[in-house]
């Protein structure tokens, strides 16, 4: 005959129920998929404005394929992977990190403007083309949380033809992690994202990025600030690609 579970027994199951109800509204549980907001702190406003007009091309996704679905782990006490973390609904990497950095360039003074799309028809008067491959963009943790951000930049020229100028773009953080609350991934994130768009922002600003700017306008044959020979461009149309 099957008894009844004692009084004892149903208060340790229904502590043992309400402790996880709170973790799992603390971090969006373990298991599964946690979707977070991707953001970053305000940029300064512009202190000069400076000639050019950029034209920015969507970013491609060039993390390893296991990573591209997500953008950091969860795991348990163990280190072990229970579950993986992930930008809200409809929100997608490559076009929130490209906005991003299209506003880095205007708070560093350049008209910049977005590439509607790949094959778009509009006409788009610009004078160099900013491009932009997202190496690594990745959150993990045990016993502490860390992010790191690594955006590769490319500016060519108008017939997409020659390298002007090459970056790095890299970001970290670490924080002690207390409860593994989706605050805390979501803080670490734009701690990371602030440090790299802040580099972002002085690299855009310097010297070297404007006189690789004005260089879109140079005879074919003078030197990148990257140090490679600039090939002959033929005729440099004024338009977007196609």
């Amino acid at each position: 005959m099957m008894r009844s579970p004692s009084l004892g027994t149903m208060k340790q199951l229904n502590a043992a129920i309400a402790t996880a109800t709170v973790v799992c509204g603390l971090s969006g549980c373990v298991f599964g998929v946690t979707k977070l907001d991707v953001t970053h702190s305000p940029l300064p406003g512009a202190t000069t404005k400076r000639e050019g007009t950029i034209l920015v091309t969507q970013f491609v996704d060039g993390r390893s394929i296991e990573h591209r679905a997500y953008i950091g782990n969860k795991r348990n006490g163990y280190g072990m992977v229970l579950g993986h973390l992930g930008t809200r609904d409809g929100v997608d990497l490559t076009k929130l990190l490209t906005g991003y950095f299209v506003e880095a360039l205007q708070h560093a003074g350049y008209d910049a403007v977005l590439q509607p799309s790949a094959s778009s028809s509009d006409n788009i008067v610009f004078d160099v083309i900013l491009k932009g491959e997202i190496k690594e963009f990745w959150l993990d943790l045990y016993m502490a949380t860390w992010h790191n951000v690594d955006v590769a930049l490319t500016l060519k020229d108008r017939s997409d033809t020659r390298v002007l100028w090459e970056r790095n773009i890299h970001g970290d953080k670490t924080n002690i992690l207390w409860f593994g609350a989706s605050g805390e991934f979501e803080r670490v994130i734009r701690q990371a994202l602030d440090n790299a768009m802040d580099r972002a922002l002085k690299e855009f600003a310097s010297p070297e990025f404007q006189s690789a700017v004005q260089q879109s306008n140079a005879p074919p044959g003078t030197s990148s600030s990257s140090g490679r020979p600039a090939p002959d461009s033929g005729h440099p149309p004024t338009e977007a690609r196609r």
